[in-house]
């Protein structure tokens, strides 16, 4: 018996957010006890979104936000893949962001497709922002926050000015 093929676009919807929702659970655990996201959860979490876009239910192929929630198919869940990744790919580059931040959200954008991944990736960096200012204040590390954020905003801002 083929699970995914009797899925309904609800229960499609569900088993999406809820390997999603475990997956953020585990990573932001390994995050905050270990400072690093293990490939095998990145991987796990791509390989399943990959699979239940393939082969779930279409129905109107709105993806996991939609009102009218469907499969968006494999080629478009890796665009939402490769979107996610572009999109945090600078903030990494200037040191601002671990790489396994980088590869969940490209795994992340398996499940919201190409056009719904621009938002995750906006309220992951906010929840991202929160959850950092909140460690720096109870770590009362803002002396070395403030220079690490003057960098960050050094190294974003040369570029664009020299040119």
């Amino acid at each position: 018996m083929n699970l995914f093929l009797n899925l309904t676009p609800a229960a499609w919807q569900l088993w999406c957010f809820f390997s999603v929702a475990l997956a953020l659970v585990i990573a932001l655990e390994a995050d905050l006890l270990e400072s690093r996201i293990p490939n095998v959860l990145v991987v796990g979490l791509f390989v399943v979104g990959l699979l239940l876009q393939a082969v779930g239910p279409a129905n109107g192929r709105e993806g996991v936000f939609g009102a009218y929630p469907g499969a968006i198919g494999a080629g478009r869940a890796l665009l939402g893949a490769a979107i996610g990744l572009v999109i945090f790919l600078p903030v990494y580059l200037a040191g601002a962001m671990g790489a396994g931040d980088v590869k969940f959200m490209a795994a992340l954008g398996v499940f919201a497709g190409p056009v719904d991944v621009v938002g995750a990736a906006l309220s992951v960096a906010a929840c991202g922002g929160l959850l950092a200012l909140g460690l720096t204040l109870s770590r009362r590390k803002t002396a070395v926050a403030w220079g690490n954020v003057v960098r960050i905003a050094d190294g974003l801002i040369r570029p664009v000015v020299a040119d």
